[in-house]
C-alpha cells in the first residue's frame, strides 16, 4: 500500500456573474514517490481566465517560467497568444530564455510565428490561406539557409486538398468521392497510383 504518485490541486472559485462561477487552479503539486521527485506548478491568470504565467519548479534541479501575452483576434476579449517567453534556470547555471511571437489576420488565423525571436538564430514560419480559410502555404525561413515551403491546392469548393507540394518541390495528388469525402485515387511523389473502392455505405 505504498504511495506511487500523487497530484494535489489548489483551486479557488471565481464568480463570473449571476449564478456563474469558474474553478481556477492556482497550484499543482505532483509527487513521484518512486523517483523521489516533487514538482510544483503555480499559475497566474488575467481577468479573462487566460494563463499568463506558469512556474514549474523541481527543487534543486530546475525552474521554468512561461509568460504569455494575449491579445484580441478578433473582437475585444484577449483570446490569442502573441508572445510566449520561456525562462529556464537549472541549479547552479545561468538562466536561458527564449521567446516565440505570433501574428494573426482579421479572421484570427495564424499568419506568422517567430521562434527564438530577437536572436540571430530566429526561425520564422509564415502561413497563407485561401479565401475559404484553408491553409495553402507554409514557409519556414531562417538566417543563412534557404527557405523551405509546402503548399496545398484545394478543390473548387474548398473541401479537399487535391494537390500537395513538399519542401523539395515534389507533388502528390488525391481524388475524392464527393459524397463520402474519402480518397478514390492517390498519386505519390514516386508516381505510384493507388485506387480505393467503397461499397454503398462508404466502407472501404
Amino acid at each position: 500500500n505504498s504511495l506511487i504518485s500523487e497530484t494535489i490541486l489548489t483551486n479557488t472559485l471565481v464568480a463570473a456573474g449571476t449564478k456563474r462561477f469558474w474553478p481556477k487552479t492556482t497550484a499543482v503539486t505532483q509527487n513521484d514517490a518512486l523517483a523521489g521527485v516533487t514538482t510544483s506548478t503555480s499559475l497566474e491568470y488575467d481577468t479573462y481566465a487566460n494563463v499568463t504565467k506558469q512556474t514549474v519548479t523541481i527543487p534543486n534541479v530546475q525552474t521554468t517560467e512561461t509568460t504569455t501575452i494575449f491579445e484580441s483576434f478578433p473582437g475585444s476579449i484577449p483570446n490569442k497568444p502573441t508572445s510566449i517567453k520561456v525562462k529556464s534556470t537549472r541549479s547552479g547555471e545561468a538562466a536561458y530564455e527564449t521567446t516565440t511571437t505570433f501574428a494573426y489576420n482579421t479572421k484570427a488565423q495564424l499568419t506568422n510565428k517567430v521562434e527564438f525571436s530577437g536572436l540571430t538564430s530566429s526561425v520564422t514560419t509564415t502561413y497563407g490561406y485561401n479565401t475559404l480559410g484553408n491553409l495553402t502555404t507554409t514557409t519556414i525561413s531562417a538566417p543563412g539557409v534557404s527557405n523551405r515551403s509546402v503548399s496545398s491546392i484545394f478543390d473548387t469548393k474548398g473541401r479537399y486538398p487535391i494537390e500537395n507540394t513538399n519542401e523539395m518541390g515534389y507533388k502528390s495528388t488525391t481524388q475524392y468521392d464527393s459524397k463520402w469525402g474519402v480518397p478514390t485515387e492517390t498519386k505519390g511523389i514516386d508516381d505510384i497510383t493507388t485506387t480505393f473502392e467503397y461499397d454503398a455505405f462508404g466502407r472501404l
